[in-house]
């Protein structure tokens, strides 16, 4: 039966440490009764069916409502009494700013990374690495390095609670290389292939001018724009690293340009020169009818076959360009005949006509032994000295022929008032000849003159272009010149003598 517990009363008394109870404390409750009596404890009206005994220990929370014990005497009497619980402190949950598992990753360099706590109670704090007191660390950030963290935080009223344990993993981020890492050029609308070469990389950036560049985020680029590129990589880790810089220069390609007039055609026995415009370090491969001519490596041709030519100029930034093609024909000599219309033996004050045969589209030039005779460019020319004259004839393909000469004498000169007659021979004053053919640092010039002369050499180029001039003192024989030219560029020139009975010129070829 149960019974009033003011007749047969017992009493409950509650232990712990501190005038207070935090939450997970354990407390002791006693009962005090009758020697004999049995003991059934109730925890919020539940049942606690292992406990019979006359001392609980009990871990309380702030949500329990109620404990109490039921005591049973030895006569059957039952009573219940009813504990009065302390307050109860809540637990507060330490939480760790800025962490989303409980590892924390540094990479190199090792910057300091921070732990801190995001409780606002009035507490103090106390760390703790690799499981031991940290003397002085008693804020509530840490700057961490490499061991195992954990903080106990007690609050004003001495309730205290410990954050989970934090590794912290130092990481050297991924090995990356960036290639090619110096200097390249791109010609044109070309470009040229970077590549990011490591491993452990789970992302790509590329940058140039250190902007981002957009949609560029594979181990690779083609890098079209002039500028300075570099990419940042990231590993699974989250680690970011770079690769160095490659620095990219858009250079033009060459155009070669053709220097001249440009013949149509090349005549039998002879050469015509193609030539175009270069700069320094310029390297050169002209090609035949389509086929690469490893004879011709300079900025010139020597063209003696009908046929297509073009070169290949490569700059020395490895950039390429290609001329026009130049269609060169066969010509054909044309036909130099001179006719003398009348005698060619008369005395002084008379002349002979002298005609050269006639055909379309010739041109003509009239000569006295080597010596051309300025304007005479008709079809006939009037001799009034002695001499052995031809006819040069050059045809629509500008290929030239000469005439055999012929030979005019003027036997009867009067001389002063008696009337002396002195006979005059016709002859070629000088001969001129230029050596080695092609000539490379130096031209010798060989003048065998039958007159002693102050001659004066002009040098000019296929194009007419005249780039020296200087004197050549010549005596009755033969006389020998010795011209520097380590300065010219190969190619074909012209060497023209002039004096006071000379005008001939020769071709020469630099090789």
């Amino acid at each position: 039966m149960v019974i009033d517990s003011a007749s047969f009363d017992f009493t409950l008394e509650l232990e712990y440490d501190t005038g207070f109870v935090c939450q997970g404390d354990t407390m002791r409750i006693i009962a005090h009764a009758w020697t004999g009596s049995t003991f059934k404890w109730y925890f919020d009206n539940n049942l606690l069916s292992n406990e019979t005994d006359s001392v609980l220990l009990v871990t309380h929370h702030p949500q329990s409502t109620a404990i109490f014990c039921e005591i049973t005497s030895p006569l059957g009497y039952i009573i219940r009494k009813y504990a009065q619980l302390p307050y109860t402190f809540p637990k507060y949950n330490i939480t760790l700013n800025e962490l989303t598992s409980d590892t924390i990753i540094r990479c190199y360099p090792l910057l300091p990374r921070n732990l801190s706590i995001s409780s606002s109670n009035n507490a103090s704090y106390q760390w703790y690495k690799n499981g031991l007191l940290s003397p002085g660390d008693t804020l509530r950030s840490i700057s961490v390095t490499s061991e195992g963290y954990f903080v106990l935080e007690t609050t004003e009223n001495g309730c205290s609670a410990i954050s989970p344990v934090i590794q912290v993993k130092n990481v050297a981020p991924a090995v990356i290389q960036l290639t090619p890492n110096y200097l390249t050029y791109t010609c044109d609308e070309d470009s040229v292939q970077l590549f990011a070469i490591g491993g452990g990389v789970v992302d790509y950036k590329w940058y140039l001018n250190s902007f981002q560049i957009e949609n560029a985020f594979s181990d690779n680029f083609y890098a079209k724009e002039a500028g300075a590129y570099n990419v940042k990589v990231s590993d699974s880790n989250g680690c970011i690293a770079g690769g160095g810089y490659a620095r990219v220069l858009n250079e033009p390609c060459p155009l070669p340009i053709f220097i001249g007039s440009i013949p149509t055609y090349t005549c039998p026995n002879d050469s015509i020169i193609l030539e175009v415009e270069s700069n320094p370090d310029d390297k050169f491969s002209w090609y035949i009818n389509g086929i690469s001519d490893s004879s011709f490596t300079s900025n010139s041709c020597i063209v003696s076959q009908p046929g297509s030519y073009y070169v290949e100029v490569e700059s020395k930034f490895g950039c390429i360009g290609y001329s026009d093609t130049i269609t060169i024909n066969q010509g054909s000599l044309p036909v130099a005949v001179a006719t003398a219309l009348g005698n060619t033996t008369f005395c002084q004050g008379d002349s002979v006509s002298l005609r050269a045969q006639f055909y379309p589209g010739y041109s003509y030039q009239w000569y006295n032994g080597h010596y051309l005779i300025p304007g005479a460019v008709s079809q006939i020319y009037k001799a009034k000295t002695a001499g052995n004259y031809r006819v040069e004839v050059t045809n629509s393909q500008g290929c030239t022929a000469k005439s055999v000469s012929i030979t005019v004498v003027v036997p009867c000169i009067l001389q002063g008032d008696a009337g002396e007659k002195n006979v005059v021979t016709s002859s070629e004053p000088i001969k001129l000849n230029c050596y080695p053919m092609p000539f490379d640092n130096y031209l010798q010039i060989s003048i065998v003159s039958e007159l002693s002369d102050n001659l004066i050499a002009h040098l000019y180029t296929s194009s007419g272009k005249l780039i020296r001039s200087f004197e050549i003192p010549v005596i009755s024989g033969e006389n020998t010149h010795t011209l520097n030219t380590k300065d010219l560029p190969s190619g074909m020139y012209l060497i023209k003598l002039s004096g006071n009975y000379v005008n001939e010129s020769m071709k020469v070829v630099k090789q």
